[in-house]
């Protein structure tokens, strides 16, 4: 069976992964050294080409100058591995078999593997199951020591984010309205728009002689969403409403409610409650992207600062 590159590519970066000390017979190929973990020289290669993979400079083996920084990068990056591996076994973690397999079944069905598919990904790569399901292992071991040494020393406060938010986003003038409409048709007679103006007339007279406007509203206004809003439109930018209905309701004071106003929907009394100067997206918009970036941001920085540490007081030996 055919197996694609990304695949096996996949299956490389998973067992190239520090482990155990390796046999007698490859010593000579020991590149590094972390306590007992060693990097060999195949780790490396079969990492550094699954990180060049499809890069064209790399498969003519032209560029030297990036396939020597991939390599330095690798050797980094498995040296960490290592250290968060030995780590693991300083913290007694342990990795329950029922973990191991669900994580391969996770693997298989990802990259649509059958038993026999997984069989050949494996030949290719020269490797056993038991190998990769050490390596599985492993990966775990490592996620657990981050999780427990890095990612619970990081608190985000949303008051923080909030405030920081609304301290740099882009803002706009927001009013925050009520109405009242009562709807004219294209083609209504003079008649009838006349009608419509007089009943409008009464309705204010109403409310500044001490009605309720939401109730006025529920009772008279044909705005299709009245039943729920009572005529509250909460707070909208002017680009968001009609031309003439949002001039005249950004032109006025709030406590104040308009005469009546003409627009293609008929007629309108407007009650502007609030004016303010807000985010053009609210926070609650925008939160967890933002919380995610801080998240991510503390998390570089601790683990750097973590592996720095790690590294400073290990055992490594470089070959």
């Amino acid at each position: 069976m055919k197996i694609n590159w990304m695949t096996a590519s996949l299956l490389a970066l998973s067992l190239s992964i520090p482990s155990q000390p390796v046999l007698a017979e490859v010593y000579d190929q020991i590149k590094v050294i972390v306590y007992n973990l060693v990097i060999t020289e195949q780790e490396i290669k079969i990492r550094t080409e699954a990180k060049m993979k499809g890069k064209s400079d790399f498969m003519l083996g032209t560029d030297v100058v990036a396939v020597e920084t991939a390599r330095a990068e690798v050797i980094n990056q498995l040296i960490d591995e290592a250290l968060t591996l030995h780590r693991a076994d300083e913290l007694g973690i342990s990795i329950k078999a029922e973990e191991i397999n669900a994580e391969l079944g996770r693997f298989k069905s990802q990259n649509r593997l059958s038993d026999l598919a997984m069989e050949d990904v494996m030949e290719q790569q020269q490797t056993t199951l038991a190998e990769f399901k050490r390596s599985i292992r492993d990966k775990i071991a490592r996620q657990r020591v981050i999780q427990q040494e890095v990612d619970s020393q990081i608190s985000i406060n949303d008051e923080t984010l909030k405030t920081k938010y609304l301290s740099t986003a882009p803002h706009t003038t927001k009013v925050h309205a009520r109405h009242i409409l009562l709807l004219l048709r294209k083609g209504d007679s003079k008649a009838k728009e006349a009608a419509v103006l007089t009943k409008i007339k009464s309705i204010r007279q109403s409310i500044v002689a001490g009605a309720d406007f939401g109730e006025i509203a529920v009772q008279s206004s044909q705005d299709p969403t009245v039943a729920t809003n009572k005529g509250d439109l909460g707070f909208f930018k002017q680009k968001d409403m009609d031309p003439e209905f949002a001039k005249i309701a950004f032109s006025m004071t709030p406590g104040h409610l308009s005469g009546p106003i003409r627009t293609r929907f008929g007629y309108h009394l407007i009650e502007v409650l609030a004016k303010e100067e807000q985010p053009e997206l609210p926070f609650a918009k925008v939160r967890d992207q933002l919380y995610k970036k801080a998240y991510s941001k503390r998390y570089e920085t601790l683990f750097a600062q973590y592996l720095t540490n790690l590294k400073s007081k290990a055992n490594i030996t470089y070959r």
